[in-house]
C-alpha cells in the first residue's frame, strides 16, 4: 500500500471536501518517461480513463520520492522531488536503500529489532485477579527501584475472563506496599501471549499442564515461580490461591510472592542480560 502526499492545492482541497480516502494508480507505466501533462497520461492509458482533471503542465518531470515505512527503520527507496537530506531532517532515522536491496535492509532491521527488544515476563495464575496481578505489581516495583526499564512484566489467567479488575482484597493488600493495581484488567492466557514471552512464571502445577495443552513448545521457558530457576512440578511448590479468603490470607499470599520474587530477581536479571548479549 502506497500513501501519496500531493503538493497540489486542488488535490488537497478535494480530499478535505470528500472526507474519505482517495485511491489512485500511478500515472506512469514502467519503462515510460514520467508524464508531465494530461495529454501524456491519456496516451499511456488510452480508453481506460473516464475523466481527467487537467491541472496544467507539471512543474517538474522529477518523480516523487518513495519511502518504505513498512519496517521499523524507514528506507528511502527512490530519491525524487524531495531530496534525501531534506527528508532526513524530518525523519532522522531515515536510511538510504542499500545496493544489496531489501533483503539486506530486512536483515539490518532484524538485528536492530533484537537489540531493542524488551525482555518479556509473564505471570500466570487462574483468574488473573489475585496472585498473578500481585506478582506483576511486585516485580514492576522492584525493577523501577533498580532503574531497569527493558523488562516488560504482564500477567494472565488460565480461566480468566477479559476485562475484570483485581479482587478487592488484592487491591487492599498491594496498596499497603505502595503498589497500585486500580488499572488492572484481567486477560485470558492465549498462545500468542505465551509465544511472545521470554520467561513464564506460574503459580501451580495445574498451570504448567494448561500451558502444555495450549502450546507445549513454550514449556522450555515456563517455570513454577517457587521452583525457578529449576524445573519442578511438585504440588508443594504451589502458591495457594487466596480467592474467597480473608484479607489476612491475601496479605499472606502477597508476602509469599514478595519473598519469592525478591529471591529470583538476581537470576531474572542475569537471564535478561544473557539474552541481550546473545542478541548483540
Amino acid at each position: 500500500l502506497g500513501v501519496r502526499v500531493s503538493s497540489s492545492k486542488f488535490v488537497q482541497s478535494l480530499l478535505i471536501e470528500i472526507r474519505t480516502p482517495l485511491t489512485a494508480t500511478s500515472a506512469n507505466l514502467s519503462g515510460k518517461p514520467e508524464p508531465v501533462s494530461a495529454e501524456q497520461v491519456l496516451s499511456y492509458f488510452d480508453g481506460k480513463i473516464d475523466l481527467v482533471i487537467n491541472g496544467g503542465h507539471s512543474e517538474s518531470a522529477t518523480p516523487s520520492s518513495v519511502v518504505d515505512v513498512s519496517e521499523e527503520i524507514p528506507i528511502l527507496l527512490r530519491e525524487g522531488r524531495i531530496p534525501y537530506e531534506k527528508l532526513k531532517k524530518v525523519v532522522p532515522e531515515l536510511e538510504r536503500k542499500q545496493k544489496w536491496g531489501k533483503a539486506f535492509n530486512l536483515a539490518i532491521f532484524k538485528v536492530m529489532e533484537n537489540i531493542k527488544k524488551e525482555f518479556k515476563i509473564l505471570f500466570v495464575c487462574t483468574g488473573n485477579t489475585c496472585r498473578s496481578p500481585m506478582a506483576e505489581g511486585i516485580l514492576k516495583k522492584l525493577l523501577t527501584e533498580k532503574g531497569i526499564n527493558n523488562i516488560k512484566v504482564s500477567s494472565a489467567g488460565t480461566q480468566a475472563l477479559d476485562g475484570y479488575p483485581a479482587a478487592p482484597f488484592t487491591l487492599e493488600a498491594t496498596k499497603v506496599w505502595d503498589i497500585d493495581l486500580d488499572e488492572h484488567s484481567s486477560k485470558k492466557l492465549t498462545a500468542d501471549l505465551l509465544r511472545e514471552s521470554d520467561l513464564i512464571l506460574v503459580m501451580s502445577p495445574e498451570h504448567l499442564q494448561h500451558i502444555e495443552k495450549i502450546d507445549r513448545s513454550t514449556l522450555a521457558r515456563t517455570y513454577l515461580l517457587k521452583a525457578f530457576p529449576h524445573k519442578d512440578d511438585n504440588d508443594n511448590l504451589a502458591v495457594k490461591d487466596p480467592i474467597g479468603g480473608s484479607l489476612e490470607e491475601y496479605n499472606l499470599c502477597f508476602l509469599e510472592l514478595d519473598e519469592e520474587i525478591r529471591r529470583i530477581l538476581p537470576e531474572v536479571i542475569r537471564v535478561f542480560e544473557k539474552k541481550n548479549e546473545e542478541n548483540n
